[in-house]
């Protein structure tokens, strides 16, 4: 650094910062290296070269990643894309699939796909250069293929896909001999396959990875364990299941990675519950909860393995205390996620129950094994001991025999009798979608009623706006065309009709701004002759102010597309933007539009105050069904994310 600043070389001086902040980093001192990384990029904008300015906020956006703080690493991020957008490096791609994980991370999973989509678009338009290897382009490509091929298998339940982009992947990473990334595709393939309920081919898998975990990082080796563990719970290997359990907790305490630990301490949990060893279970279950998991499915299948613990317990007050905590937790869910995490839910009792029945089965089997073998024994001492005495024996082996097995019949008829009423709840379950299937055919019939509303409304607006322009605004230019002729003879006229005149010429001015703003409101020449991206750029300017910062990222919106569905996208956007200006109380507003080749993407993003989704959902205003009914018109779909207090983001899917 010190001989780059005596030179007077700025860029090595820039770059000495940033190597500074590297090693820091590397060191474990983050705040150290954010500090240098902060100075190195300060000096870069000066210098003004966007693709090293770009990579300087990449580096900063990593480190608040490390450090946890997700909406500093996504803001810096998305900072990096907007200074190299429009040139197709490979940098570019990288940050689009940095950014993609960083949301993937945070469980922001529309906007997680949206930019590996565009990282994917990308890659298939670049092509080897100087800067940039044929090897390097296709090690990045397998990687963010693999990446994606996470995001839909585990949050869009598209597992034959996600299958196949892993084994490309996997054979793109041979191709290249990229070792460190091929045990780590072998864990993925492996949850893909246990997700399909193929053990065997999953257990296969994960001893793949295995066989290389030294090429893991720590993290994903214990994530290996745990899996094989789990795998072998579902096969009944107990002793292996164990083995590999106490692995996987070896890696992670050290560690001190507090979700990691939750979900290895619910399969402990497993190992125990599947045995029929109820008291155990519920220990270590509570031990779960004492994680405190952020991840919502994993509270609800804790809370319900452990209110059956205690039902099988005969515990029937605490059973009730932690199914009511259960309850409640659905209930906070939205209704897409309620519905998933009761199928979930339900599933993991299906599998409950059968590992139950095939455990009490074996322990029959073995008792009844065992007392053949006694019965043998004691039938070759009885028969040199006196007749009666052995029939006298035989009649009380048989009766404890007997006593044993009923009851385990007992017990086997009081699961049955549990899956019974699980059974009838979940028919209960069936009758309630089945009234709100009805209940969505009726906003149904509104949503039609409102679309038909909505074209009238259109061509109102239509005739409005071409009045404005047309009439209004062109009575307004010709009556200021004829004040210029005043401004010819304005010196000759006394001071106060001069005044006058200049006030009239300013209420003109703005009457004309209006009527310009309001034809386009009211109005789609501009939508018409230059296209959706002009037209949004003209709501940005009405409606931006020092209060409120508006970003507008556009991708692919150079290619035109049918005008009505211009049109209706524009006033989605124009809607729900004023929805945010009138409700949420936002400092800032991102709109994201993305055209691509089969489909339109456009996302909405505020910090303003959120909302509860559900309520909306239920008692839906104009505006709501107006938004919807423009979706509907083109079989779009529409995802609203937002909380109270944590801002809102829309994310719509238009098919083309």
């Amino acid at each position: 650094m010190k001989l780059a600043q005596k030179g007077n070389c700025a860029k090595g001086y820039a770059d000495a910062h940033f190597r500074l902040g590297l090693a820091k980093s590397e060191m474990g001192d983050l705040l150290q290296a954010k500090t240098y990384y902060q100075q190195g990029l300060i000096l870069r904008e000066k210098l003004g070269d966007s693709l090293d300015i770009a990579k300087g906020y990449k580096n900063l956006g990593q480190l608040y990643t490390r450090l946890n703080l997700y909406d500093s690493a996504q803001y810096y991020l998305r900072r990096a894309i907007e200074f190299i957008q429009y040139r197709k490096e490979l940098a570019l791609a990288k940050m689009y699939n940095d950014l993609g994980t960083l949301y993937k991370d945070s469980n922001r999973f529309g906007l997680a796909r949206v930019y590996y989509q565009r990282g994917m678009l990308l890659y298939t338009q670049l092509r080897p250069n100087e800067l940039e290897t044929l090897e390097e382009i296709r090690s990045g490509r397998a990687t963010l293929r693999m990446n994606y091929a996470v995001l839909i298998q585990d949050h869009f339940n598209q597992r034959q896909a996600a299958k196949d982009s892993l084994l490309r992947s996997l054979r793109d990473f041979k191709n290249l001999d990229a070792k460190k990334y091929i045990p780590l595709c072998h864990l993925l393939l492996g949850n893909n396959a246990y997700y399909q309920r193929d053990l065997p081919l999953s257990e296969t898998y994960y001893l793949k990875s295995i066989s290389d975990s030294l090429l893991l990082n720590p993290l994903d080796r214990a994530k290996t364990y745990k899996n094989l563990g789990r795998v072998y719970l579902d096969q009944g290997k107990y002793t292996q299941a164990r083995q590999n359990l106490e692995l996987s907790r070896k890696i992670l305490v050290p560690l001190n990675n507090q979700a990691e630990l939750a979900l290895l301490q619910f399969e402990w949990a497993n190992f125990f519950y599947e045995q029929a060893r109820f008291a155990d279970a519920a220990r270590n279950y509570l031990k779960v909860l004492r994680l405190q998991p952020k991840d919502t499915l994993l509270v609800g299948r804790t809370l319900f393995f452990l209110s059956d613990a205690y039902q099988e317990l005969k515990l029937p007050k605490q059973a009730k205390r932690y199914e009511d905590q259960l309850i409640r937790l659905l209930n906070n869910l939205n209704s897409e996620q309620g519905n998933l995490a009761f199928q979930e839910l339900f599933r993991y009792q299906m599998d409950k129950q059968s590992l139950l029945k095939q455990y009490l089965q074996n322990q029959k089997e073995l008792i009844y094994q065992r007392s053949l073998t006694w019965g043998a024994v004691l039938l070759g001492l009885l028969l040199l001991a006196i007749g009666g005495i052995y029939l006298f024996r035989q009649r009380q082996i048989a009766a404890v025999r007997e006593a044993k097995i009923a009851q385990q019949n007992e017990e086997i008829a009081l699961n049955n009798k549990n899956l019974a009423q699980q059974e009838a709840e979940l028919a209960r379950k069936k009758e309630q979608v089945a009234i709100q299937q009805n209940l969505a055919l009726l906003r149904q019939k509104e949503l039609e009623t409102q679309y038909a509303r909505l074209e009238a409304q259109d061509l109102i607006q239509q005739k409005i706006g071409e009045e404005l322009h047309d009439g209004v605004g062109s009575m307004l230019a010709t009556v200021k065309m004829n004040l210029l002729t005043v401004e010819e003879v304005l010196d000759s006229l006394p001071q106060e009709r001069i005044i006058t005149y200049n006030q009239a010429n300013r209420l003109l001015d703005e009457a004309c701004d209006k009527v310009r703003k309001l034809s386009h409101e009211f109005g789609e020449a501009l939508l018409k002759q230059f296209g959706l991206k002009a037209q949004l750029e003209a709501l940005l300017e009405a409606i931006g102010t020092s209060k409120l910062q508006v970003e507008l990222v556009t991708h692919g919106l150079n290619q035109r597309q049918d005008f009505q569905l211009e049109l209706n996208l524009y006033r989605i956007i124009q809607e729900l933007v004023h929805n945010v200006i009138k409700h949420a109380q936002a400092t800032h507003i991102s709109i994201q539009v993305s055209y691509f080749p089969e489909n339109v993407n456009v996302v909405i993003d505020d910090d303003g105050r959120g909302f509860d989704v559900q309520s909306i959902q239920d008692s839906p205003g104009l505006g709501m069904l107006s938004i919807q009914s423009r979706v509907n018109e083109h079989s779009g779909h529409i995802h609203f994310d937002s909380k109270p207090g944590r801002g809102t983001t829309v994310m719509i899917d238009i098919p083309l």
